[in-house]
């Protein structure tokens, strides 16, 4: 898929991915705002939640993405950057990052895949997420 170019307007969590990105110092609250975050998932067909639900272990057949890193959870902050990726009709999915890496056992992720703020999560930056540690380090580096 080629990049697009976007005009939006970026909603809250797009704009402290901006800030970051421009200011490093700023990396620390986006990162803690993402872990609380919804975001959107492409569910994949024969892939449903009985009773429209998760639990921990279940098969939720995300969209995965190639990169450099190898597979990546695709993720997007909006519906606009998700749409960008649907060639047919998919099943779309808001589920909070926090509850996404547990799904999906802590696997690496992209956040906006193919466009001009992609942001991939190695496993031992979702692990950083998920217990702290991430922000953490940032802040002390501050």
């Amino acid at each position: 898929m080629n990049q697009k170019e976007i005009n939006w307007a970026p909603n809250e969590l797009e704009k402290l991915l901006l800030a970051a990105i421009k200011y490093p110092n700023r990396r620390a609250d986006f990162y803690e705002a993402f872990y609380d975050s919804e975001v959107y998932i492409l569910q994949m067909e024969g892939n449903d939640a009985a009773g429209g639900g998760f639990a921990s272990g279940d098969e939720i057949g995300v969209y995965m993405v190639e990169g450099s890193g190898g597979q990546s959870v695709a993720i997007f902050s909006s519906p606009m950057f998700m749409q960008m990726h649907v060639t047919k009709e998919e099943r779309c999915l808001q589920v909070k990052v926090r509850d996404l890496i547990e799904l999906t056992g802590g696997e690496q992720m992209v956040l906006n895949a193919r466009t001009k703020i992609e942001t991939p999560f190695t496993r031992e930056a979702v692990a950083g997420l998920n217990d702290g540690s991430l922000v953490q380090r940032l802040r002390e580096k501050m």
